[in-house]
């Protein structure tokens, strides 16, 4: 039989052995719980991104592709959420609204963006343009999607943003040209021109909007040189005022 001395040794190393498991495991668990709030994160991350700026874009006429393209991404990735975390804040309420508002788009509606008179209205629909080319550079949808497909809405999405430029630009050349102001109707006219050279894309679509915007410059330059020349033609026929006689 072991003396007492030796079992108690042993009895304190059993504890602290079994504390440092203990600890062990709770270090794990820890780490584990850490991975998962990163993981949930990454993925949460983009959906008010995409639920805003489809929001923010509903007066632009984006193609059913591109919208239930991103509303099931949105989906999907609550779907993820839910396996990596069941207990994430009200995870099936919002599946639920998700699959709600991919089932209820409607088809293409064609058409053009409306003129865009205000300058507020028109920052807002730029940055949620951009807010989505970014996302979809940046890889797109969480559920993975063929190069040509994410590509070609990506065209989309920049198609739009030169016709939300023009829509401005061509509605505040018009107003300041109306108010005789040719200056800056013109460099309205030159800025959507210069953006739409260097940032395209280089589409059918683009270059319409392009040529349409050189038209109207070369319009507004050759009435602001015949209004010049009529100024200084009216100047020069105007007689010269009469020398002082003299006292």
């Amino acid at each position: 039989m072991l003396p007492a001395e030796w079992m108690m040794s042993l009895t304190v190393l059993g504890l602290v052995v079994a504390l440092l498991v203990a600890a062990s495991f709770v270090r794990r668990y820890q780490q584990y719980k850490a991975e998962q709030r990163s993981t949930v994160r990454r993925i949460a991350s983009a959906i008010p991104l995409i639920e805003t700026a489809l929001k923010d874009l509903s007066s632009v006429p984006l193609s059913r592709d591109l919208r239930t393209s991103l509303r099931a991404d949105v989906f999907n990735r609550y779907r993820t959420i839910r396996q990596v975390h069941s207990r994430y804040p009200d995870i099936d309420q919002r599946m639920r609204e998700a699959k709600s508002r991919l089932d209820n788009e409607g088809p293409d509606s064609g058409g053009t963006v409306p003129a865009i008179e205000d300058e507020q209205k028109y920052q807002i629909l730029i940055r949620a343009v951009d807010r989505l080319v970014e996302f979809f550079e940046r890889g797109g949808p969480i559920s993975g999607q063929r190069v040509e497909q994410r590509l070609l809405l990506l065209q989309q999405l920049k198609e739009r943003r030169a016709e939300i430029m023009a829509r401005f630009h061509v509605v505040q050349a018009s107003r300041l040209k109306t108010q005789g102001d040719v200056t800056h109707a013109r460099q309205h006219l030159q800025t959507l021109i210069g953006t739409l050279r260097n940032h395209g894309p280089n589409t059918d679509f683009v270059r319409e909007l392009y040529l349409e915007a050189e038209k109207l410059l070369s319009g507004l330059t050759i009435n602001g040189a015949v209004n010049a020349e009529s100024e200084a033609q009216a100047e020069d026929s105007e007689p010269a005022p009469k020398a002082a006689e003299a006292g």
